[in-house]
């Protein structure tokens, strides 16, 4: 699968560190020695992507996939688990993975089974685990003057930062985190409502992702 994955990127090659000044820190080509030492470039692509080669290579099993399906219940029998779907139908195995972010709703499902058994004091170290203290808007633009594919930007400022991955055709992922007010456990982090974001945004307009290039409202529409 890995040809496949290579057709569709730019692997990384070199990554540069920028003030919030737009002054450069340092450069590195760590990417390109990595790929040197252990035969295989670092790549970004679209999950979509990523995810239409492996259903690719699924071939002859790709029934196997469902797609919609949202587990809303889990429920666990003697010799056997059920996973009760949004749309009513249900699904019966010997092991159910919880691999669905997160906000993962089998994780949760996981904890309420354990809370049934009288188990809340032996959960409440793992619902505290994962915390997050930074938010993150991100998104993909179209190509962008001053930013060569195979090359990354990290930008740094006072409780925020820029992370930037430009790969094949000039496709550019961005990444835009600031600092909350307080730390969120996993089960409580909140997210940003749509609307939220322009006005989220608006605050750090113009601030240099490189020294040449800055966040800038676009005229194009973003994918």
């Amino acid at each position: 699968m890995f040809d496949d994955v290579l057709d569709a990127v730019e692997p990384l090659q070199h990554s540069s560190f920028w003030a919030d000044s737009g002054k450069l820190i340092m450069s590195s080509n760590a990417p390109k020695i990595l790929h040197e030492r252990h035969g295989y470039p670092i790549n970004f692509l679209d999950c979509q992507t990523l995810l239409g080669i492996l259903y690719a290579h699924l071939r002859e099993c790709q029934d196997k996939v469902l797609v919609n399906k949202r587990v809303t219940q889990v429920t666990h029998h003697p010799t056997h688990i059920v996973a009760e779907c949004e749309d009513g139908s249900s699904y019966q195995g010997d092991l159910i993975v919880g691999a669905d972010g997160v906000r993962s709703g089998v994780r949760q499902q996981m904890w309420n089974y354990m809370v049934s058994l009288g188990l809340s004091k032996e959960i409440a170290p793992d619902m505290r685990t994962m915390i997050s203290e930074y938010d993150c808007v991100f998104g993909i633009s179209p190509e962008t003057p001053g930013l060569i594919p195979g090359r990354t930007h990290r930008t740094f400022g006072q409780g925020y930062s820029f992370l930037t991955i430009s790969s094949k055709n000039g496709r550019v992922y961005w990444f835009f985190f600031t600092k909350m007010a307080r730390k969120y456990a996993s089960h409580e982090i909140p997210r940003f409502r749509p609307e939220d974001v322009d006005e989220h945004v608006a605050a750090w307009l113009q601030k240099p992702l490189t020294g040449d290039v800055h966040l800038e409202p676009s005229t194009k529409e973003l994918l």
